[in-house]
């Protein structure tokens, strides 16, 4: 039985990306009021809160090459499912001929440059999603290169900790910050694209690092919680609140992960969060393509979160569940390249 709400969390996160996606990239004004509730930006910083926490307790029970295997399982099989899926799904609906459509320079750039994730070099495809409002096959698979950045950062992290210990984070948040900074307030095109690449996403990542690392961690989120709550509401001063808002971020949600009581268990259905992550952008386009969102919005949205959720399912049953079922056949059991190390 569980005895936290990660799951939980992780799956609200990810339907409140399908909301936002269904409302923002189809242009659809019925729709808008979700903006009232969610944002994207929030939405993504508090998954990879959690991703820095339990990232953390994996990384001290199994560091080195084993870390690595256990990542590399858990990411890549459904990622790389899903960039080939989506060629599948554009050969059908491309305004091209098949042949035309495999040939095009353009396919092969979506193929080559999304299995290296790095998906902002070619996030289209030819004659594929032309009427819509955008032409990008599967905007959610920005994140991912940030995700691999940031898990492969852990040695040099760990190296640095053993060091100089939590002076580690200080330097990591003062960079974290003033990246940040510098592209929403400093730089001539503030860019919020910029500020949310992974040296951004680093104070959100690096601050569920920063729990994970500590003795107390339920007592240390709690406290930081309600500061950082009580400071962000009484401090009207909006630098003072770019500085809280991180620190607010970070203890808020893993507050309601360890913090509270156990609201659901969610281990029979399995873990759908990444699914969804990952599957409902490219569900939206299609039914945008058709149409539904402008004849009818509402049905849209339903048809959008019930093929997601059958994605999800049949991703985490057929190609997750199975390739994280091979830890126990590609994990070394003597690490030898990095010693075995225990939550500080």
């Amino acid at each position: 039985m569980s005895k936290d709400n990660f799951d939980l969390v992780r799956l609200l996160l990810a339907f409140g990306i399908l909301l936002v996606h269904a409302a923002g990239i189809t242009d659809t004004q019925e729709l808008n009021f979700i903006f009232n509730y969610l944002t994207g930006d929030t939405l993504v910083k508090c998954f990879f809160v959690i991703s820095g926490y339990l990232v953390t307790k994996s990384y001290y029970r199994d560091s080195g090459v084993n870390f690595f295997i256990k990542r590399a399982l858990r990411v890549f099989p459904a990622y790389l499912f899903v960039v080939f899926a989506a060629v599948c799904m554009g050969a059908i609906i491309t305004s091209y001929s098949l042949g035309e459509f495999f040939s095009n320079k353009s396919t092969l750039r979506y193929i080559l440059f999304n299995t290296i994730s790095l998906n902002f070099l070619a996030d289209s495809l030819p004659g594929v999603f032309v009427h819509n409002p955008l032409r990008s096959v599967d905007g959610s698979l920005w994140t991912i290169k940030s995700e691999i950045i940031l898990y492969s950062s852990m040695p040099f992290y760990h190296f640095l900790f053993k060091r100089v210990g939590f002076t580690t984070f200080f330097i990591i948040f003062l960079g974290a910050f003033g990246w940040v900074y510098y592209f929403l307030y400093v730089h001539h095109t503030p860019s919020r694209v910029l500020a949310m690449q992974f040296v951004g996403l680093a104070l959100y990542y690096y601050g569920g690092v920063l729990f994970a690392s500590l003795k107390n961690e339920k007592k240390a989120i709690s406290f930081t919680f309600l500061y950082s709550l009580g400071l962000h509401w009484l401090i009207s001063f909006p630098l003072a609140r770019f500085l809280i808002e991180p620190a607010l971020v970070v203890s808020g949600i893993l507050f309601i992960c360890l913090a509270l009581p156990c609201i659901a268990n969610l281990q029979k259905i399995g873990d759908l969060s990444y699914g969804i992550y990952l599957y409902n952008f490219p569900v939206i386009q299609v039914i945008c393509n058709y149409g539904f969102f402008k004849t009818s919005p509402y049905t849209a949205l339903l048809l959008s979160t019930i093929f997601t959720i059958g994605m999800a399912l049949f991703s985490w049953n057929i190609i997750e569940k199975k390739s994280l079922s091979l830890k126990t056949r590609l994990t070394i059991p003597k690490d030898t390249f990095w010693k075995k190390q225990q939550s500080i």
